[in-house]
């Protein structure tokens, strides 16, 4: 084959633009080719590991994680909310999960493999497209005696042991993350094997419960382990509303051990629902409680999975507080502008990067001009801001701003002239 006579370098270029049939197909085409792909395949298929609370694929997790070639390819491990539904009703939908290229992909659609690695050795052949009939014999045990099952290796603390060994072998592990978007490693076997088909999008208030859990035994895993600093992030929800703050706070056990191990995790991503569970008050103390578990926090990336139309983040912008932020961004906000200037001025000290996308001020405050002239002040140490589609009344704001240049652009929805007071603002940022 004249393509094996090509450079090593060049067909490990070729191979990063294939797909992942075609790029398996490649590398299968001869020794030299595997051999010469193997760095690329390592990365590709190893460098982000998605799971889910299921023992074979916490096993296949523990696997990698004890293989001296695999397991320091490892960055990112994807916990996932897979699970298996007490009901048919909860599976008569054609879901969408992200594929390895980050491409939504209805499951059944996708090509011959988990997306996220679904490789026992790296001989292992990509899973066949075979499709088992609910009339499987494994199959016939039915879907209450599985989810029974799964519950009960998720209540029993085994699932945490899996992760938390898993995560202590993984010298290069960098990021936890908590999703329900992609395919976890097992998924379309476990269909293959026995007929039945695992779920992640929540469609009944029952699986809050899986949610909590999944939450609780994930932070347990990454407290009890070895790894650290990491980043944590926490993207889940129920039906198309993010996560509840009440199914984050953890036990009291929990939480104190967290507390006594407060340098575990350097960054945080979260998405949580506005909307209240029981009063205002309620909400805020959950969320405070929890995101004050991690008082070494340097990055925090907070967004409503909907504008926060509910205001909660007038409070947050005058309680939270972490010693550390170097790194601030806000997302889908409704709020007074004393509120970011609150938040930004108690981190004065440490904050060098402000994020704010999109975000929006009550119309005719004028509350941009003072606010931008404080974020951009010389008392403050921010080294860069970017404000994107931030929002007062038919204005539209777009800022990026380094210590050394500005770049600042106004548009105007309504008929009228942009109006006057912006004309005093100065944008210019000292060397």
């Amino acid at each position: 084959m004249a393509l094996t006579k090509l450079p090593v370098e060049l067909i490990s270029l070729i191979s990063s633009f294939l797909d992942t049939p075609s790029f398996l197909t490649l590398r299968y085409a001869s020794r030299s080719v595997e051999a010469g792909t193997r760095l690329l395949f390592r990365r590709r298929y190893f460098s982000s590991r998605g799971v889910m609370l299921y023992e074979p694929s916490l096993e296949n997790l523990l696997e990698i994680a004890s293989s001296e070639e695999f397991r320091t390819c490892v960055e990112t491990v994807i916990v996932c909310l897979d699970h298996i539904p007490d009901s048919t009703a909860a599976i008569m939908y054609s879901e969408l999960r992200l594929d390895a290229l980050g491409e939504y992909v209805p499951l059944d659609q996708l090509p011959g493999r988990d997306a996220i690695g679904d490789y026992d050795s790296d001989h292992g052949s990509p899973a066949g497209e075979v499709e088992i009939g609910t009339g499987s014999a494994d199959s016939n045990r039915g879907l209450q005696d599985h989810a029974r099952e799964q519950a009960r290796f998720i209540k029993s603390g085994i699932a945490s042991c899996y992760l938390s060994s898993a995560f202590s072998r993984l010298p290069n592990l960098k990021s936890i993350q908590i999703s329900d978007t992609f395919i976890p490693w097992g998924a379309r076997s476990f269909r293959r094997v026995t007929g039945l088909r695992m779920v992640s999008t929540l469609t009944n208030m029952v699986d809050l419960d899986l949610v909590q859990a999944t939450v609780q035994e994930t932070l347990t895993a990454t407290y009890s382990s070895s790894a650290q600093p990491l980043a944590l992030s926490i993207i889940v929800g129920f039906a198309d509303e993010a996560i509840r703050p009440d199914l984050l706070v953890p036990s009291g056990f929990l939480a104190r051990f967290m507390r006594a191990r407060h340098s575990v995790i350097a960054e945080l991503c979260l998405s949580v629902s506005p909307f209240l569970q029981n009063d205002r008050r309620v909400w805020i103390d959950d969320f405070l409680s929890f995101v004050h578990l991690f008082p070494q926090l340097e990055v925090l990336d907070l967004g409503f999975n909907v504008v926060d139309e509910h205001l909660h983040f007038s409070t947050i912008g005058r309680r939270a507080h972490f010693p550390r932020l170097r790194e601030l961004r806000l997302g889908y906000i409704v709020c007074e502008a004393d509120s970011i200037a609150h938040m930004v001025e108690r981190h004065k000290s440490t904050l060098r990067e402000l994020v704010l996308t999109p975000m929006e001020l009550p119309a005719g405050s004028g509350s941009w001009p003072p606010l931008l002239a404080l974020i951009l002040g010389a008392e403050l140490m921010v080294e860069e801001v970017v404000i994107e589609e931030c929002i007062e009344g038919d204005l539209m704001l777009y800022l990026h701003s380094t210590r050394k240049l500005s770049s600042f652009q106004i548009s105007k929805r309504g008929p009228d002239s942009l109006p006057e007071m912006f004309a005093g603002l100065q944008l210019e940022r000292e060397a």
